[in-house]
């Protein structure tokens, strides 16, 4: 899924255990607290101060045929990419190349009840390589049907490494 050189994407169901993830463990235990004795937390079980450092760094979408539409895009995000995506969908920003892996990838972390983890690289519009890791949590409207989630990014700059093939869309 996606160009093997650049990105990596796990799907981790949940009849598997919470997976780990390195670097992103006080989030998970969060979500896992949101979780209580339920399968699936709710996107109402998370408030703005329940995310403390992480807050500008999660965006929050609902499911569609054309894959994740943004319901809240954390300010972090917007400002590390350029634009705020609230209200719009994530495959508008995505290379055509691409397009139907991504749609394919949250439709299999809804079907499996799944924790999605993508990680790799994209160029900035200076220039610079970004480093992306994006842990994506399924959300139940009824804590049982994976049809929200949570994307929960972390990002570093880095210099320019080359010719760009990365699955965002060219910021321009």
């Amino acid at each position: 899924m996606l160009d093997s050189e650049r990105w990596r994407i796990s799907i981790r169901p949940l009849h598997d255990g919470v997976p780990a993830f390195p670097g992103f463990e006080s989030i998970l235990d969060l979500w896992n607290r949101k979780r209580g004795g339920r399968l699936l937390p709710s996107r109402r079980d998370f408030e703005l101060w329940d995310l403390g450092h992480w807050a500008g760094h999660v965006n929050f979408s609902i499911r569609t045929d054309r894959g994740p539409r943004f319901s809240l895009y954390g300010s972090e995000n917007a400002r590390l990419f350029g634009k705020d995506l609230t209200g719009q969908f994530l495959c508008d920003h995505i290379v055509d190349d691409y397009r139907s892996e991504i749609v394919s990838f949250f439709e299999e972390l809804s079907r499996q009840i799944a924790v999605g983890h993508i990680s790799g690289q994209s160029v900035m519009l200076d220039r610079q390589w970004l480093s992306v890791e994006t842990l994506v949590l399924p959300l139940g409207d009824d804590h049982l049907i994976a049809n929200r989630f949570m994307h929960v990014i972390n990002a570093a700059i880095g210099p320019w490494m080359g010719t760009p093939r990365g699955w965002l869309a060219d910021p321009h």
